[in-house]
């Protein structure tokens, strides 16, 4: 009875807890000052450890904007309690909304620790609810963090879980999510899509701060789309809501937003004033990502009144705080401004460098593949709900259907019974028969059969590996073309006549590389499938080497490589001329890909008796002894990425080595690491004697 007592009061105080602080909260507001204070002195009032976990998760959650300092503060004191009193079920959420903080600070991959702890805690305790938020925070720093696919995949998980449960709250913070994820991936249409779901969600809930939040990314993709009045008007209204809210984090944002539009109307000292206050105001609450903003815009206003020793110096700042968070969005603000002021002060080398920077980071983000996998995503989200309701209306149908059909096959299978059992006994008499008149002939066809199995399941094995590589090293280029592609149609008029001609020579030259992996694939499929016919006959294979040297010399002149022909006279061969064209090409091909520029190539004919041995030498990156054994095998081979990442499947040198071969020739290769390699091979001169 004392110990039931005991258990009612502790009740009664957790109750009255509660109470107060939603009181406090009606009262004074989450972000005003009374409400922070009174929430205070109920925690030191408090005997009971719930109650002041409680207390020190709220004001963490309260302060994560306004001061997230303090907000961190009280979040390890609420794990502090945690610890001490084992109360583990409260692990989760006091975990995720410390990872809220550090998020706001910039602090990306802390975050998503503390997220990823919440996720096994929220497991650990079967909290489903915590599950989904986990979900849907380590998908917002995905998204910050530029892994997209990742983002959507995380997300998707988090809105499945809250329609289950009903947590209209939970949903209304996923599509905040996917508002702010599409805004990163330029869909701006897809992401006010999500953001007025989200406005309405919030609408209905009565969210004042959640609301601040849309209102926020919505100015931003407004801005992007050039309606500057609307995102304007939206970014004066925040600003009296922010300083009206005490959310310190918010007022930095769309004072700096201010500040652009500024920059952009050409008022520089205005928009210098604006950024240094947004500044100063991210400098209160430690907020890396807003800083390096900061520094950035600061940087290019700088510039615009003639600075640029201090613009450089602020863009560097921006650039070294985004690197450390791994947000790739400000490493290509930063080689944007990078390469328009080194452009426009006559620094070519700079400005050609901050933009090959700026070219490798987006094609990265805004990959072909990505792209695919993220619809891929987003499709499977849309149409989950139809899906599960089609397949529940289908069970419904089929259960109906099976009672109905129950009591008629009851009786047909009754029927049929005595009829099987009789075929069955028949089945039986005749199949042993058979199985012992046939059973020596079938041991020695399954034998053979086996044999062949072997043989065919080796051969296929070999080929479906050999495909995947060649599928994979097929994508790079296609990604990089499509990647470069959107590049110069979505910044033409940003970039100036020299970035346009880098940009159009590395598509031709992943176009020259897809080329000539198709052109492989087709005479390597020829020869599996022994539709190639050897064709020899007499013919000077100099003249050969010369015409495909004319081929490959707009390549060797961009890379700056010196290509020796010591091939005088005539050398006739007895082989396929178009086979051993092929192979000069492939190895021609290689030596360009391994060659650092300003190298040197050098290709050699020498008559010796009845032969002519090819050779062709390079100054490059050579061969690791382990890869020279095995270079010239269909398995277990890996490829390499040229000296200016060029592209390759190692198909090239299996196709040589079988032409070679089948005109009677032999071909090897030596190589040093670091100091280059020789691809040599030989024919013979005359017709060989049967």
């Amino acid at each position: 009875m004392l110990l039931k007592n005991s258990l009612n009061i502790k009740i009664l105080k957790a109750l009255s807890f509660v109470f107060i602080t939603t009181l406090a909260f009606q009262i004074f507001g989450q972000n005003n000052a009374g409400f922070i204070d009174s929430i205070e002195n109920e925690i030191l009032k408090a005997d009971d450890v719930q109650q002041q976990i409680e207390g020190h998760m709220q004001l963490c959650w309260v302060l994560r904007n306004r001061d997230p300092e303090k907000a961190i503060f009280h979040g390890n004191s609420a794990i502090a309690l945690i610890d001490k009193s084992k109360l583990e079920e409260n692990y989760a959420k006091a975990l995720n909304y410390l990872g809220v903080c550090h998020r706001n600070k910039g602090e990306y991959n802390y975050a998503l620790d503390l997220y990823n702890q919440a996720l096994s805690w929220a497991f650990k305790t079967k909290n489903t609810i915590q599950i989904a938020y986990s979900y849907n925070n380590i998908g917002g720093i995905y998204t910050l963090t530029n892994s997209y696919p990742e983002a959507v995949e995380a997300i998707e998980k988090a809105i499945q879980l809250f329609e289950e449960n009903k947590d209209l709250a939970g949903e209304g913070y996923a599509a905040v999510n996917l508002g702010n994820l599409y805004r990163h991936l330029k869909s701006y249409d897809k992401s006010l899509e999500f953001l007025d779901r989200a406005r309405k969600i919030k609408t209905m809930l009565n969210d004042s701060i959640g609301l601040t939040t849309v209102k926020q990314l919505r100015a931003d993709v407004l801005k992007k789309q050039g309606k500057i009045v609307e995102a304007s008007r939206l970014l004066d209204e925040l600003k009296i809501e922010y300083t009206h809210n005490n959310d310190t984090k918010g007022l930095a944002v769309v004072i700096n937003e201010l500040g652009l539009i500024e920059l952009e109307s050409g008022n520089y000292n205005s928009a210098i004033q604006l950024f240094e206050e947004a500044e100063a105001t991210n400098l209160k609450i430690k907020n890396n990502q807003g800083l390096a903003y900061n520094s950035l815009n600061l940087g290019l206003a700088y510039h615009k009144i003639g600075k640029s020793q201090m613009a450089l110096k602020k863009v560097q700042d921006g650039l070294e705080k985004g690197s450390l968070m791994g947000d790739k969005q400000i490493l290509l603000k930063a080689y944007t401004i990078f390469s328009q002021i080194h452009s426009e002060t006559n620094n070519w080398q700079s400005a050609y460098k901050a933009k090959t920077e700026y070219i490798k980071i987006y094609s990265e983000l805004y990959s072909f593949e990505q792209s695919e996998q993220i619809n891929s995503i987003r499709n499977k989200y849309e149409n989950e709900k139809k899906i599960i309701e089609q397949q529940l209306l289908e069970e419904k149908n089929a259960t109906i259907e099976q009672k109905f059909t129950f009591s008629k096959t009851k009786y047909n299978l009754i029927k049929l019974s005595g009829i099987l059992s009789i075929l069955f006994a028949i089945s039986l008499i005749v199949f042993f028969w058979f199985h012992k008149k046939k059973s020596k002939e079938s041991e020695a066809n399954t034998i053979l059969l086996n044999k062949q199995n072997l043989a065919l399941q080796e051969a296929n094995t070999t080929k479906e590996k050999f495909l995947s590589i060649i599928g994979h090293d097929l994508k790079n280029p296609f990604n990089s073309v499509l990647g470069l592609s959107n590049l110069i149609i979505d910044q033409w008029e940003s970039l100036d006549d020299s970035e346009r001609f880098q940009i159009t020579n590395e598509i031709n030259s992943s176009s020259h590389s897809i080329y000539e992996l198709l052109d492989n694939l087709l005479i390597w499929s020829r020869t599996q499938t022994s539709s190639t016919k050897l064709i020899p006959e007499s013919f000077d294979i100099n003249e050969t080497i010369g015409q495909i040297s004319d081929i490959f010399r707009n390549q060797a002149t961009y890379k700056q490589i010196n290509v020796r022909l010591e091939i005088s006279g005539i050398k006739k061969v007895y082989a396929d001329p178009n086979m051993i064209a092929t192979v000069i090409r492939n190895l021609f091909s290689n030596a360009l890909k391994f060659t650092n520029e300003n190298g040197q190539i050098e290709i050699r004919t020498v008559q010796k008796a009845d032969i002519v041995e090819f050779s062709i030498t390079d100054n490059g990156k050579g061969i690791l002894p382990e890869d020279l054994k095995k270079i010239f095998e269909d398995k277990g081979h890996k490829t390499t990425k040229g000296t200016a990442n060029e592209t390759g499947s190692g198909l090239g040198l299996l196709l040589s080595k079988d032409f070679i071969q089948r005109n009677n020739g032999l071909i090897w290769v030596e190589s040093k690491p670091g100091k280059g390699s020789s691809f040599i091979f030989t024919l013979p001169i005359d017709k060989p004697k049967s």
